[in-house]
């Protein structure tokens, strides 16, 4: 996720997978066979030309009241602005050496010989703080039938600004040509990716993620793996944040909690599981930009079966959400993963 040059879609399936505790094994088939080891995943629905193994998520939470109604009209668009800022350690590229190791292959269970590349033992660290800034367009395309609800189709495109710190970077090793066809590459998959929403039009619940990687393939998540993804945990990195169900039941005195449990199943048979808690309160009621909004903080944790000590700071996830009192969507917010990131997006414009 350090490379610059992945696209924005690569970044959040990444996050997907990597804040879950997961990982993906991409075969050369469409499909797998049936004595793959592995059982099928109702909640991760299709994958084409490749398929995935994803872990299985189960979202726990209490029942909700809700006070307002969903807000989304066919043909809505809702324009924000995101900064964030990446603190982060790196070596100079002459500062890493290639060696050899013998790993236990988990699908196999047989050793295999693999070269890694490493920092020197006498590699300087480099410490660096990048901003990056985009411009994520939310669209209420349509009303579609999706897990045989009818939900509003909202569509999510990220377009990422190309930054002085990164256009620098890359003149260490590329022409100003090769530069430039670089970032109209980048721009180019940019604009055939997006993430599609699926909400129910009644009560908000996320039924439905579909994210559109371009070239041809497409993932779709339903249910709990649908719910995940549009948590907070992650809503920064999918655009999940800008509307959630539970939006819908804010009150000066709201209190929630959310429980993520994460399993994975490997084809030798070893398991590994995780949870995250997310804690939601209302602590004030604000103006932002001339809107009179809920401002709401949660609290998130991740924590592993095999954690053997208290989590650190870089396992919490602290957000501050200012959302619409009467549109019930998100107006502002501000992240902080650990003392690494920092994250602000601010709605521009309804359209």
């Amino acid at each position: 996720m350090n490379n610059r040059l992945i696209v924005p879609i690569g970044v959040l399936i990444a996050a997907v997978l990597i804040i879950a505790g997961g990982y993906m094994i991409f075969n050369d088939s469409s499909k797998t066979s049936d004595d793959s080891g592995y059982e099928d995943d109702d909640d991760v629905v299709e994958y084409t030309a490749r398929e995935a193994f994803m872990p299985e998520i189960k979202v726990k939470s209490d029942e909700l009241t809700r006070n307002a109604p969903v807000p989304f009209k066919v043909g809505e668009k809702y324009k924000y602005r995101s900064t964030r800022q990446h603190t982060f350690t790196r070596y100079d590229p002459d500062d890493y050496e290639e060696t050899e190791e013998v790993i236990m292959d988990r699908e196999t269970g047989e050793p295999r010989m693999i070269t890694r590349t490493r920092p020197k033992e006498d590699a300087k660290e480099i410490n660096e703080t990048r901003t990056d800034t985009a411009e994520i367009e939310f669209f209420v395309e349509n009303m579609e039938k999706a897990e045989g609800r009818d939900c509003y189709a909202v569509s999510v495109k990220v377009r990422e600004e190309i930054s002085k710190e990164e256009k620098s970077e890359m003149r260490k090793y590329m022409s100003e040509e090769e530069m430039a066809g670089e970032i109209r590459e980048r721009e180019e998959l940019m604009e055939q990716q997006k993430i599609l929403f699926y909400y129910d039009k009644d009560t908000g619940k996320t039924t439905q993620v579909k994210m559109d990687m371009g070239g041809g393939e497409e993932m779709t998540f339903k249910d709990d793996f649908a719910e995940f993804i549009a948590t907070a945990a992650l809503g920064e990195m999918t655009g999940g944040s800008m509307f959630s169900g539970w939006m819908l039941s804010l009150n000066e005195n709201f209190r929630w909690k959310q429980e993520i449990e994460i399993a994975e199943k490997f084809g030798s048979g070893e398991k590994h599981s995780g949870k995250i808690t997310m804690e939601y309160r209302v602590v004030d009621m604000e103006k932002t930009d001339g809107r009179e909004c809920f401002k709401v903080e949660i609290v998130g944790r991740m924590e592993e079966d095999e954690q053997e000590s208290f989590p650190d700071e870089s396992d919490k996830i602290e957000m501050t959400l200012w959302v619409d009192v009467d549109k019930r969507i998100m107006v502002k917010q501000q992240t902080k993963q650990g003392n690494f990131m920092t994250t602000e997006t601010n709605l521009v414009e309804i359209i």
